[in-house]
């Protein structure tokens, strides 16, 4: 996922989700305002945990890069 979309999905989610639970709480429904962080922050783990792949892939993508152009050399410059 695209670093940009990921963040700004992570900062959407977390707004939408903390005012869900805003309203709720002011209804007097406490374990729904709960329930409500408790979903928006597992959906910002999920968002940070897809990033955290993303960055691991492209890392790994560059080594393998960087090691396919230095055996392809063979050593000579």
């Amino acid at each position: 996922m695209n670093p940009r979309i990921a963040d700004t999905m992570s900062k959407v989610t977390a707004r939408a989700g903390v005012i869900q639970a805003l309203l709720s709480a002011r209804d007097g429904q406490i374990g729904v305002a709960q329930n409500q962080l408790s979903s928006t922050l597992s959906a910002l783990e999920s968002i940070a945990n897809d990033q955290i792949d993303y960055y691991k892939t492209l890392v790994l993508h560059a080594q393998t890069e960087i090691a396919e152009g230095c055996g392809s050399r063979g050593g000579r410059r």
